[in-house]
């Protein structure tokens, strides 16, 4: 049951991600799902998490398997160090730690499919596009927390 609402949360994603549109920029809602993985489960959950969306979101743009999924699977590896850093989580963390990954996976995405395929936008448009998706998600950032580490949970 539970991996059927996992499978629900990633369409419900994608079909937002193409019907809600602001000065024609569409949010990155998959990158807040791999992070919350990323951020609640671990590192290898989460790159494995971000490998299993960002193949489906190559497979659903129609390119070549690539830059979707490297950009998914760096932020779903790199969200745990938001967790075990040097940092004490709060909620502002939260925003700048999703701020930053959306940005991080839209960056990724755009250098990868420059380097690889043809270039799809100028560089100052894709820009504006990654930083107000990360804008964007950045206020749902307060809202998703890391879970209880194994060794809070037994003290």
């Amino acid at each position: 049951m539970r991996r059927l609402g996992i499978v629900i949360l990633i369409v419900l994603g994608f079909v937002l991600e193409t019907k809600v549109r602001v000065l024609d920029i569409g949010p990155s809602l998959t990158v807040m799902l791999v992070y919350y993985v990323g951020l609640r489960h671990g590192h290898i959950k989460g790159l494995g998490f971000g490998i299993i969306v960002g193949a489906l979101s190559d497979a659903v743009a129609g390119s070549f398997l690539g830059p979707g999924l490297l950009g998914k699977a760096t932020v779903g590896y790199m969200a745990q160090y938001l967790r075990k850093g040097l940092f004490i989580w709060t909620p502002v963390l939260g925003v700048i730690g999703l701020a930053a990954f959306t940005a991080i996976d839209g960056l990724v995405s755009y250098i990868c499919t420059s380097l690889f395929f043809e270039t799809p936008s100028t560089f100052g448009r894709a820009l504006a596009v990654v930083f107000w998706q990360a804008a964007a998600n950045a206020a749902f950032g307060m809202f998703i927390t890391p879970g209880e580490d194994e060794a809070d949970a037994e003290s």
